[in-house]
């Protein structure tokens, strides 16, 4: 049962898809969700990620259908080494044990606020792989930013974002910061 706020989410979510005609989005070009915070751009991320999975049988549904990374789970995993490829050795363990491989192989990637962390020589090098990868595969990759692209290259680097800008559509969101919308601030004068 959703909550008032995940139904004005989802109805949200559904005006913008239909303004921006993201209903007949059929996943054959990497989406790009950016600028302005708190404009619900991972809500609509996870709305489509929802059309899509929606849209594979039951029967043939696999862990390889789609991956969530926030750019914050990406230099965590970076960090501690958990960017690996299973080897002949590891047939036997979960793909899901294998951050890497599941951003490779998954037929949809979300990345969740690209360009959040400081990138670091390793995370610029994996990211890339990743990148090159998903190209090279025609796998669909939908990233979310608060950054514009200017910024992103000054943060990530102009080949990264190449990369990201190859066969992308661009959906710029402005506006206020709606997670704000209803926050009261209180001044207290001296007692």
């Amino acid at each position: 049962m959703k909550t008032k706020i995940q139904e004005k989410i989802l109805l949200l979510c559904n005006i913008i898809m239909e303004k921006i005609k993201l209903d007949d989005y059929n996943f054959d070009r990497w989406l790009i969700f950016c600028w302005s915070t708190g404009t619900w751009k991972t809500y609509l991320a996870k709305s489509l990620l929802d059309k899509y999975t929606n849209n594979i049988e039951d029967n043939k549904k696999t862990k390889l259908d789609w991956y969530f990374v926030s750019d914050w789970m990406f230099k965590q995993f970076v960090k501690s080494n958990q960017l690996i490829l299973r080897t002949s050795k590891d047939w036997e363990i979960s793909i899901t044990k294998f951050p890497l491989e599941m951003m490779v192989r998954s037929k949809l990637l979300i990345y969740d606020d690209i360009g959040v962390s400081d990138a670091s020589d390793a995370y610029i090098r994996d990211l890339t792989f990743i990148l090159d990868e998903r190209i090279a595969k025609w796998f669909i990759t939908i990233f979310t930013t608060n950054l514009n692209k200017e910024e992103l290259q000054s943060k990530l680097n102009e080949r990264i974002v190449s990369r990201m800008l190859y066969n992308s559509d661009i959906v710029v969101f402005t506006g206020e910061d709606r997670r704000l919308k209803d926050t009261k601030v209180y001044t207290i004068n001296n007692l």
